[in-house]
């Protein structure tokens, strides 16, 4: 409680958030999105879980600002939930007006921060998925989104060096 008290207090003052990638998009194939925001600071249950659940998440932001094409609840290799989330809106102007009530993003009772997602950035061996268009690590053999097989040779390459 008094935690959000804080964050609310410091927006008021314009103390702001700070953050990587500092609220802007980056676009290109695998930068940021405008449309896809991060919303981290949920918290973690005993259950695994996090407050707010993805219905929850998806319901505040389609009520309060428009169409959300998709909810994607980041969980560790166990499916315990990591405390964080992305949610895609389907354009951009409703996104925009998510960024704009920061300091008054409140689900369940808990504030939550978002920002623009600064996307997913590709490493060495990492690998798109052609039947679901995800990144998947180097590490997997199959697609966590979608359980496509990774196909043979597929990764992406170390860059040269210097």
């Amino acid at each position: 409680m008094m935690k959000g008290m804080m964050k609310g207090m410091m927006m008021m003052k314009g103390g702001g958030f700070g953050g990587k990638g500092g609220g802007k998009g980056k676009g290109g194939r695998y930068g940021g999105s405008a449309k896809k925001l991060f919303v981290g600071g949920m918290q973690k249950t005993e259950d695994g879980n996090t407050v707010p659940d993805e219905f929850a998440v998806r319901d505040f932001f389609t009520s309060n600002f428009g169409a959300v094409s998709d909810v994607k609840m980041i969980r560790d290799d166990e499916g315990r939930a990591k405390g964080y989330c992305f949610v895609t809106f389907e354009n951009m102007e409703d996104a925009r007006k998510a960024l704009a009530n920061h300091a008054e993003n409140i689900i369940d009772g808990q504030w939550v921060d978002v920002k623009v997602s600064d996307g997913e950035k590709p490493k060495p061996g990492d690998w798109i998925c052609h039947n679901c268009g995800d990144l998947v690590f180097a590490s997997r053999t199959e697609c966590k989104s979608c359980g496509t097989a990774k196909p043979a040779g597929a990764g992406i390459p170390r860059a040269a060096p210097y």
